[in-house]
């Protein structure tokens, strides 16, 4: 009898989504098979140095601590959104329009250059969905 192994990804991933952060900085979510046969999520931060070498950090989710993990970070998403940053249109991530009459651009003082290739931004989350930003 032929056990089937899930098509697997980027490091014995099976399931895996990137996103840039920046120039510097890349956010990996990848999901991997376990020994029990269940699956746990790995968060990875990826930071390129400027000797071009990369410095990773990452994060360890078992299915045990999915649930606190995304309520804890949700109840930190919404503190930042609601009590910190309530200006902050973080849908559009713009700063919120400058109350003078001139604006930043017309002063030289923005530079568009590295906006000329944005990054990939993950899809939106739905109602019904555990993350609400």
């Amino acid at each position: 009898m032929s056990k089937e192994k899930p098509e697997e990804g980027r490091g014995g991933s099976v399931f895996s989504i990137r996103f840039r952060a920046g120039r510097r900085r890349t956010y990996f979510f990848d999901v991997k098979p376990a020994k029990s046969k269940d699956y746990f999520l790995v968060i990875t931060e990826s930071k390129r140095q400027a000797d071009g070498t990369y410095e990773r950090y990452k994060i360890f989710l078992y299915k045990e601590d999915f649930k606190k993990f995304i309520d804890s970070l949700n109840q930190t998403f919404e503190h930042i959104r609601t009590q910190l940053m309530p200006d902050y249109d973080f849908e559009g991530h713009k700063e919120p329009a400058a109350s003078s009459e001139t604006s930043a651009e017309e002063e030289g003082g923005l530079d568009n250059s590295s906006e000329e290739n944005p990054p990939e931004r993950p899809p939106a989350q739905k109602d019904s969905d555990p993350l609400r930003w």
